[in-house]
């Protein structure tokens, strides 16, 4: 009798736990509104934007050929170029997470260019009612370095986009024991199928291998050039059918696809559903 009551209320903590888990901070929205400045900054080029989400008194700190580098917002903010990047369209960014405590928090922001991919960690202080960066955190990872490749399970699922009468499927399993990811893509146009494509996805040698087969043959085999968790980008220059296949991942519940080839190029924006509808 003496262990049932320390059992009990363990029993109590571990079934409240996913309950105070699933409570959402109602700062948490803000913070993000705070942070969406800092990215329009980039987007823009436009320092204002940095402006009012930096304190005045933050730094940014970084590694730069193994020492501590640093400076302030303002200097930051005076480099900014005033207009948008020339590869602008090729770039990506997130918020991969935000964390709230009271007047305190703390996030991380995924920035992917063509040229690199670089993570941002923040610490921020609501200060007179209004979220503010006080630090930043950075580093950067160069496109010439070859990181390894990883299935991204988040594809995992059923995806579909309706334009009048066209619709678009594009369903995908979970990886088999061999480590192999199995797709499939359909168009169908009035109740009509136009179109079904095969699709496989597997690592090897450190790269994403994308291959796609229509009526059991190889349309095209690609390697990833890129592949993180915002997306992946596969090539073949020699391909007749595609010579490069973009997904890219927009939030938990949408993507896009794009589709480069001699002369072809289409791009399709796909939302999550239902595998049961």
């Amino acid at each position: 009798m003496r262990t049932l009551g320390p059992l009990m209320l363990l029993a109590g903590l571990v079934l409240a736990t996913p309950a105070l888990r699933q409570t959402a901070n109602p700062e948490e929205a803000a913070v993000r509104a705070a942070v969406e400045h800092y990215l329009r900054g980039h987007a823009t080029g436009d320092g204002k934007h940095h402006e009012i989400v930096f304190h005045p008194e933050s730094k940014l700190y970084w590694i730069a050929d193994g020492a501590l580098a640093s400076r302030s917002s303002a200097e930051y903010i005076a480099g900014a170029a005033g207009q948008p990047a020339a590869n602008e369209a090729q770039r990506r960014r997130r918020i991969a997470m935000v964390d709230v405590t009271g007047d305190a928090a703390v996030a991380k922001v995924e920035l992917d260019y063509p040229d690199a991919f670089i993570t941002d960690y923040f610490t921020l202080l609501k200060v007179n009612g209004e979220w503010k960066i006080m630090n930043k955190i950075f580093t950067r990872v160069a496109s010439d370095v070859e990181m390894p490749a990883v299935l991204p399970l988040w594809l995992v699922g059923c995806w579909e986009t309706r334009s009048g009468r066209q619709v678009t499927l594009e369903r995908w399993a979970a990886p088999s024991d061999a480590g192999l990811m199995v797709g499939t893509s359909r168009a169908v146009d009035g109740g009509s199928l136009t179109r079904f494509d095969q699709l496989e996805l597997r690592v090897e040698r450190g790269r994403l291998i994308f291959t796609t087969r229509a009526t059991g043959r190889v349309r095209a085999v690609l390697v990833s050039t890129m592949a993180n968790e915002s997306g992946f980008t596969v090539t073949n220059a020699e391909n007749e059918y595609a010579q490069k296949i973009v997904y890219t991942r927009v939030g938990a519940d949408s993507l896009v696809t794009r589709l480069e080839g001699p002369g072809r190029e289409s791009e399709v924006t796909l939302k999550r559903m239902s595998c049961s509808l």
